[in-house]
């Protein structure tokens, strides 16, 4: 299971019935890229961003490799995260944060890219 069905991180489904307030979009939400000095081919993308009002119980990251899109869920107090990249065809060329408060409601994504992402919120929440 966990090679299959549980491979992938994922949500808790949100619970409405007790709020459906979604946490505001994130602000300042930046990408940097730098080469590694030791090796060039290689380089990192590191990603910041602050919340826009309060702090959220998660934030999902989502990035695009080619055609593929990653997620990585981080606590709320986390306010960036670095990708590590190789070849070209592992380059990120997008990146959306969403923060997720604890009944499990997502805002709006921020987004830095080719955009927009799939709704892998819903996505996630299914499987």
């Amino acid at each position: 299971l966990e090679r299959t069905v549980y491979a992938e991180p994922a949500l808790v489904p949100a619970s409405p019935w007790l709020g459906r307030t979604p946490p505001e979009k994130p602000v300042d939400l930046k990408a940097i890229r730098s080469l590694r000095e030791n090796d060039p081919a290689r380089s990192s993308l590191s990603v910041s961003w602050r919340a826009g009002k309060g702090t959220p119980w998660l934030w999902v990251v989502q990035y695009r490799t080619g055609t593929a899109w990653k997620t990585v869920l981080l606590p709320g107090e986390q306010s960036s995260y670095t990708v590590e990249e190789g070849a070209p065809q592992t380059s990120v060329d997008g990146v959306a944060v969403t923060a997720v408060d604890r009944l499990g409601n997502a805002g709006p994504p921020a987004t830095v890219g080719l955009l927009p992402p799939p709704n892998v919120l819903q996505q996630m929440r299914i499987r």
